[in-house]
């Protein structure tokens, strides 16, 4: 599970992505939204997961 940082880079780095018309179109971004992440990340730690994960390699 990642930590906070990289959850909130992920959520900053989606809004980028949402705003290209090309990508926003695709049927799995149809349904994505900040909160359901959030959500989610939440409700894992609320079920027991409860160490954090952080990729490698730094996303830039």
């Amino acid at each position: 599970m990642a930590n906070e940082l990289f959850l909130e880079t992920v959520i900053d780095r989606n809004k980028t992505l949402v705003s290209i018309t090309e990508l926003r179109n695709r049927e799995d971004m149809q349904v994505y939204s900040s909160k359901k992440l959030e959500d989610l990340y939440h409700y894992s730690v609320e079920n027991g997961f409860t160490d954090f994960w952080m990729p490698k390699k730094i996303i830039v």
